[in-house]
């Protein structure tokens, strides 16, 4: 049955904007849109929804998000000048997580974006399986990108291997609008050996990849000098790394 939603105006985004349209659905599928007149000529059988003076619009789409982290909203602020402790804070809290947490966290996340509109999501994640069960759960399509990390070059094949494993127990959870990528986390805590294997996986079985760049000046000391905290810190656990 076809049913027909209307408002003060209607954006189709591809095309210029619509006063007072109408957007006719059949199932799941759009099958017109246009002038509130057009539309209701063209289905005068279907029912009517009218939303008055609103915008009718395809749903926003988060392209970054961490839905597994948004019981984390106003824990970190008060170090988020630092980025190195803002990276300690949260480390330290995400371990102390539970799987249940995990899921609880991303099923808040993606039913508060579903109430403000967004309806797709590349998120990025160390726990996959519980971002693509939140947003089945709340009907949202997206990508999840599940996060590798490994700054020691000596442990790249080792590392990529277990993303392997991880990333096919994940395809089992994959549905029509829900789909696995896997992302080599950020340049600081992932070997140049192991970015070329993930990124060679990421060919072979055609997955969608995603990785942090540009975060902060801590990252832009360590990539173009070798200098700084993340430096620093793979000095103290024996990591080699120089600066391209």
């Amino acid at each position: 049955m076809t049913s027909i939603y209307s408002a003060g105006w209607v954006l189709p985004i591809i095309a210029p904007a619509i006063e007072d349209g109408a957007v006719a659905i059949n199932g799941s599928k759009i099958v017109a849109t246009g002038s509130r007149v057009e539309v209701v000529s063209r289905f005068p059988a279907a029912r009517i929804s009218d939303f008055g003076q609103a915008a009718i619009l395809p749903g926003l789409v988060n392209a970054h998000s961490h839905l597994e982290l948004t019981v984390m909203r106003g824990f970190l602020e008060s170090v988020e000048p630092d980025f190195a402790a803002w990276l300690r804070k949260l480390t330290t809290a995400r371990m102390a997580m539970t799987t249940e947490d995990l899921l609880v966290s991303a099923t808040c996340g993606a039913i508060e974006a579903a109430r403000a509109g967004v309806t797709c999501f590349g998120d990025s994640c160390s726990a996959a399986t519980h971002a693509i069960k939140a947003l089945q759960q709340v009907g949202m399509r997206g990508i999840v990108y599940h996060e590798s990390f490994g700054p020691d070059p000596n442990l790249a094949e080792e590392n990529v291997a277990k993303l392997r494993e991880q990333i096919a127990e994940i395809r089992g959870h994959e549905s029509d609008l829900v789909h696995p990528g896997i992302s080599p986390h950020a340049p600081y805590t992932v070997s140049a050996p192991q970015l070329e294997l993930i990124s060679r996986l990421s060919i072979d079985e055609k997955l969608p990849l995603m990785m942090h760049a540009a975060e902060s000046q801590a990252e832009k000391s360590f990539m173009l000098d070798g200098l700084g905290h993340f430096a620093e810190g793979l000095k103290a656990r024996g990591i080699e790394w120089q600066a391209p």
